[in-house]
């Protein structure tokens, strides 16, 4: 009797642990080996108290890094995973957020000690991840979190309509840039006064009527072009011409990746053309994606794949250097050492959603903005 009670708690046993597999294969049933194995070191970033490294040996984590990390686990139905991203920073609401002139900052240590400078961009990155959990789960489990938020971005809206960037660790303002806007015109939903300022500010500023795309301050500045308002502004602007994507060839270069030295094709952050962003190349992969350009998104997307390396803590897990080559980023600034040598989290969650053709603007694209608003039309 004992002996068929044991084998039957072995057998129930087998089963709970088929199932968690299941649950598991469930939840990255799209992504192919490599994929999932991509998925699985963005996975191994996360630390007991919920924040994502930015690399296997980073000291920091970025609070985009986290928020585009909780926007892919919620893709794959990983909740828990996302929601401790969002528990910690719901427990830090008090201690940090409402602190000095607000906003969660940019980065921190791993054990969370923030560097107090608080970008707006990346504060509204975190606002999207929560509004994609809350349309996923049909919950409002972090409203509170979402509401604190979008009033402190709201709160940075400047008389002439346009967002400052943040604060500096010393409180001073950061300055009001193109990109920064375009997250959070998407994060905050709906379309009210906020927005309508918002794309004012756009048009009479950062707005090249010629070229008809978006500049990131004024035009003689050296650095007036960046491939990301190429691609976020057709992924964010209803109505924004698919011409957005093509003019971006400006950014293209061709680069020996660090790590095979083989080369490969992608977008450069800016026109300087010194090496691949292979984060900035994944949202042009997206972008095409939402412009049904499927063609040209695999074929970016393949260039992508050669770039793949292997986690150095851990071999059977991988994942895509931030750039192909280790050369200066935007505004003419070194990268960091070894940026081009290690899986980055950022390249790696664009790569997978190109990889599982998702778009992380879907949810609240369509804000009913009126025609004679969107200035690029005209």
């Amino acid at each position: 009797m004992k002996h068929f009670i044991s084998q039957f708690i072995l057998l129930l046993s087998i089963q709970v642990s088929a199932q968690n597999v299941n649950i598991e294969l469930k939840q990255v049933q799209k992504l192919n080996l490599t994929e999932q194995s991509i998925y699985q070191w963005i996975s191994h970033q996360q630390l007991p108290n919920g924040l994502i490294k930015n690399t296997d040996n980073s000291t920091n984590s970025s609070l985009y890094n986290n928020a585009l990390a909780a926007i892919l686990f919620t893709s794959q139905s990983d909740f828990k995973r996302a929601e401790a991203i969002f528990d910690y920073f719901e427990k830090q609401l008090k201690k940090e957020f409402s602190k000095n002139k607000g906003g969660f900052s940019q980065m921190r240590n791993l054990n969370g000690e923030p560097n107090h400078r608080t970008w707006m961009g990346d504060n509204a990155w975190l606002l999207i991840a929560i509004n994609t959990y809350h349309h996923q789960t049909k919950t409002q489990k972090y409203r509170h979190l979402a509401n604190v938020i979008e009033n402190w971005l709201r709160s940075l809206q400047d008389k002439d309509g346009g967002l400052w960037g943040g604060y500096e660790a010393n409180g001073q303002h950061i300055h009001k840039n193109t990109e920064g806007m375009l997250d959070a015109f998407h994060a905050v939903r709906g379309f009210d006064d906020f927005h309508q300022n918002i794309l004012r500010f756009l048009k009479d500023n950062r707005w090249n009527s010629a070229a008809q795309f978006l500049t990131t301050t004024e035009e003689s500045y050296k650095y007036s072009i960046a491939l990301d308002l190429h691609s976020w502004s057709y992924c964010i602007l209803e109505d924004f011409s698919k011409s957005s994507l093509i003019k971006a060839k400006k950014f293209l270069t061709t680069q020996t990746i660090s790590n095979t030295k083989k080369p490969m094709t992608g977008y450069c952050f800016d026109a300087d053309n010194d090496c691949v962003w292979l984060e900035g190349t994944g949202q042009m992969v997206v972008a095409y994606q939402f412009s049904k350009n499927n063609k040209t998104a695999q074929f970016y997307l393949n260039e992508m794949t050669k770039t793949i390396i292997a986690s150095p803590s851990n071999p059977d897990l991988k994942g895509l250097p931030y750039v192909s080559n280790n050369a200066t980023n935007f505004g003419g600034e070194i990268i960091w050492k070894n940026a081009d040598a290690e899986p980055s989290i950022s390249s790696s969650v664009w790569y997978l959603f190109g990889a599982l053709k998702y778009n992380p603007f879907e949810i609240d694209f369509k804000k009913e903005i009126p025609n004679n608003q969107k200035f690029w039309l005209k």
